[in-house]
């Protein structure tokens, strides 16, 4: 997952479009959502994932990324209020700009034609750390930076969690919203 960062960063310097993170499938089976745990929901190969709507999805994260099958910050017009928009190379809501003066609110910073809320970790309340590609402070960068019950790095949205996918999981469990289930 560390080439992710990477990748990220090449996508929004470069504007490569949408890129796409495939997690291993469960190995939990269901059908009609039957044997899967509650919020889970059955897909069309029976398997037990954290959405396949929207719908599925609530507060912070009101997208389903229809790849991972995970709910996410934003996807296309869903989940950023204007003048944000959803970033075509990670998901999460960016604001548009032309330099610095756009930028209300964020360090000054205009790069590649959206608004920084850093360029190095000073920029950052103590306890986070710079995603410099993509200007913005988050709470991990790598799983060496998460520990305790929450020992995995959610790279695109820089959160500590339990699991990322349902293989951090014990045996038949579900990653869900970050917890196994």
């Amino acid at each position: 997952m560390r080439s992710l960062a990477a990748v990220l960063g090449v996508c929004l310097l470069s504007g490569c479009g949408s890129i796409a993170v495939v997690f291993p499938r469960s190995s939990r089976t269901c059908g009609a959502d039957a044997g899967c745990p509650s919020p889970s929901v059955c897909d069309t190969n029976s398997e037990c994932v954290e959405c396949v709507l929207d719908s599925h999805c609530t507060g912070a994260s009101p997208a389903c990324d229809p790849v991972t099958r995970r709910c996410v910050p934003c996807r296309g017009a869903i989940g950023c209020t204007s003048p944000a928009f959803c970033s075509p190379s990670a998901p999460l809501c960016v604001q548009s700009c032309v330099d610095g003066n756009d930028c209300p609110g964020f360090v000054g910073s205009c790069r590649s034609n959206v608004c920084a809320m850093c360029s190095d970790a000073d920029d950052c309340v103590e306890g986070l750390f710079c995603d410099v590609p993509l200007g913005r402070c988050v709470a991990c960068l790598r799983d060496e930076d998460c520990g305790g019950t929450t020992p995995r790095c959610h790279q695109a949205i820089g959160r500590c969690e339990a699991c990322i996918q349902n293989a951090d999981c014990p045996s038949g469990g579900v990653c869900l919203r970050g917890a196994c289930r």
